[in-house]
């Protein structure tokens, strides 16, 4: 900054960005499980390879909380329930687009009105084998039925779905919602979305 102050200003302005919010899973368990000294080597651990990565890429680490990172906790709150390690809002999907991606769901978050296309990153799309590649085209058609309230052809391929991928936490929810929604249709107009309560 000293040696170009007329680059930098401390005016506002208004960029697209992607937000990255994460936590440590189970931390307050594991922090009051272990001594202090251990629990900090332990997020330094965790931590610095994130840090550095992020520096690499010319990403910012910042502990405020606006609308974006709040779209952005609520999607990390609901992560685990869809059996995935990480998901990305259709935002931060377009703006990669030499990664393929599962789509998993579109949701209302707690706090929203607005519902909001997920997604799982599986890499890049050079390096996708062709039996992922057969599970994403069928979990499309999967979303498809599903959303056009199809419940016994979707509820049909999910369970070949499943049994080619035994143990799929997703594919284990979205049983349970199609014969959830089976007993208890979607309103009139439903756009395929599903509401969270939970943060």
């Amino acid at each position: 900054m000293s040696k170009d102050p007329e680059s930098f200003s401390m005016e506002g302005e208004s960029r697209e960005l992607s937000v990255l919010f994460t936590d440590v899973r189970g931390f307050t368990t594991i922090s009051e499980g272990i001594h202090p000294k251990e629990l900090r080597k332990l997020m330094n651990e965790c931590l610095t390879p994130l840090t550095r990565i992020i520096y690499k890429h010319r990403g910012t680490i910042d502990k405020s909380m606006g609308d974006a990172v709040n779209l952005a906790s609520r999607i990390e709150g609901i992560t685990n329930q869809f059996g995935v390690r990480m998901i990305v809002a259709e935002m931060t999907r377009a703006e990669v687009p030499d990664v393929v991606f599962r789509e998993l769901d579109k949701v209302k978050v707690k706090g929203k009105e607005a519902s909001v296309s997920i997604f799982e990153p599986m890499g890049l799309s050079g390096d996708i084998e062709k039996p992922v590649q057969d599970e994403l085209k069928l979990g499309g058609q999967v979303l498809k039925l599903y959303r056009a309230r199809d419940w016994d052809m979707a509820e049909l391929q999910l369970i070949n779905l499943t049994k080619a991928n035994p143990g799929s936490g997703l594919y284990a929810l979205f049983l349970e919602r199609t014969a959830h929604l089976r007993q208890n249709p979607p309103e009139q107009g439903w756009d395929g979305s599903w509401k969270f309560e939970t943060k």
